[in-house]
């Protein structure tokens, strides 16, 4: 993130209302997303895969504040940060393991940056374009499908279902299959470029998406090297044509 970027991220951070209490607790709410409110005319279920400390999470809670979310985050320490957040919601559930296609124990590759962490390897183009994001240890989680945690009757619609996993994203839509159909809007983050060895690129997400009945309605955030785009947040709807 540029300097100018972070300047302006700062900026609307103190400026949204709800916001000082997640800071204090050294959550920073990705006031990147807020084009959300202007989309979404109510959202009462919201499952955040790849939860980190609660970014997304405490931005859900100030826009949307009688939302139900269910979070995922597979490391400890980060995982630490968003139940101290959020430990007198009683709308917010963390569950401190990851999403993908089995019921495993799995090895992630813990970077530098711990919000760039991910199962695959973590490339050297991902180190170049965001540099600091190098691994520098691996630790075993465990791994569930979704079906496995959450039953369908957990999910309230309009539900959102956000995913943001480092490359993992197709293994964590595989592993999310049977509850797709009950989620109105996807959001998840997608490159256009492996970042992480063997990843899915953003055209296969949208494929794969698309024989779920979901269609691509935006993508935002894009960021560029050197006029060439590498990454950015994909959002899709179900049933387009009721937009």
């Amino acid at each position: 993130m540029t300097i100018i970027r972070k300047v302006k991220k700062v900026y609307r951070l103190l400026s949204l209302p709800g916001a000082l209490k997640y800071i204090l607790k050294m959550i920073y709410p990705s006031v990147e997303h807020m084009h959300l409110i202007k989309i979404f005319d109510k959202i009462n279920t919201v499952v955040d895969i790849g939860a980190n400390k609660g970014q997304f999470s405490s931005l859900i809670r100030i826009l949307f504040p009688n939302a139900f979310i269910y979070a995922f985050e597979p490391l400890n320490n980060p995982a630490i940060f968003f139940k101290k957040a959020f430990k007198d919601d009683n709308h917010t559930k963390l569950f401190n393991l990851a999403i993908g296609p089995t019921d495993e124990i799995e090895e992630i590759h813990v970077s530098r940056r711990e919000d760039s962490s991910s199962i695959l390897p973590i490339t050297e183009l991902q180190v170049i374009n965001f540099p600091g994001t190098e691994e520098i240890k691996t630790e075993q989680v465990v791994q569930k499908r979704l079906i496995s945690v959450l039953d369908s009757i957990c999910i309230c619609k309009p539900a959102l279902l956000k995913i943001d996993v480092q490359g993992y994203e197709l293994q964590v839509l595989e592993g999310s299959k049977e509850l797709l159909q009950y989620f109105d809007w996807i959001y998840v983050e997608c490159s256009f470029a492996e970042l992480y060895k063997g990843q899915a690129l953003a055209w296969e997400i949208i494929s794969s998406l698309s024989d779920h009945k979901f269609k691509l309605v935006g993508v935002y955030n894009i960021f560029y090297q050197n006029g060439v785009a590498i990454q950015g947040d994909f959002l899709f709807k179900q049933n387009f044509e009721k937009l």
